[in-house]
């Protein structure tokens, strides 16, 4: 797996972000009120159960990477779910096995979610790589496969309508124009395996992300 480097932020005295730093056995019971009202805030997360956001407040981690950071490869086995809350992505997709090959099929942004392949330990089949300065929100395996486990009603999701997509348009090997992806709306549900975005990747390479 690709390491993420997390950058010097600017905005690194935030409290919520101090207490997210800390291991999830030393946050205490303020730290988690901090991040939970942060979290609150986000539009990612406003329709989600109070159990669920703060069993994520309890478990989640902070990271602010700078633009052009692979995040992981297609290919590789993932470890973590993640979750954007500014910024954004791009999801490449390579036909042969030489990096270098990967062409942009969608792009996600605040709001949208990645990365539940780590739920059977599916291969990653594309490439991440932050299209501008990203904070996320990730989640490790463990813990991501543990929130799985709640009672149905603490996971699923207020349903919404399928989010507008915008496709890229590339030049296939043929030469011809095609369709290569979309990019995904603000506010798409998380934690949802009809994830927008993951049906669409499914379609395009034959698995999520």
């Amino acid at each position: 797996m690709v390491a993420a480097h997390t950058s010097t932020h600017s905005s690194a005295s935030a409290e919520w972000i101090v207490c997210l730093d800390k291991r999830p056995t030393e946050r205490s019971g303020e730290d988690v009120d901090i991040i939970l009202a942060r979290l609150k805030n986000v539009k990612a997360f406003e329709r989600f159960n109070p159990r669920l956001l703060h069993e994520i407040c309890l478990c989640g981690f902070y990271e602010c990477l700078e633009k052009g950071i692979t995040l992981y490869r297609q290919g590789d086995i993932g470890t973590s779910w993640y979750a954007v809350l500014s910024g954004s992505l791009d999801v490449k997709i390579s036909e042969t096995a030489n990096h270098q090959d990967a062409v942009t099929i969608c792009t996600l942004g605040i709001g949208t979610a990645f990365g539940e392949s780590i739920l059977d330990n599916t291969p990653r089949h594309a490439t991440i790589v932050t299209r501008e300065v990203s904070e996320l929100l990730r989640i490790e395996q463990r813990e991501f496969k543990a929130l799985w486990e709640l009672p149905p009603h603490f996971i699923t999701c207020v349903n919404q309508p399928p989010p507008p997509m915008v496709w890229h348009v590339g030049i296939s090997s043929s030469g011809d124009a095609r369709p290569l992806g979309i990019r995904a709306s603000p506010g798409t549900d998380l934690l949802s395996s009809t994830h927008a975005c993951v049906l669409a990747l499914q379609n395009a390479c034959g698995g999520a992300c």
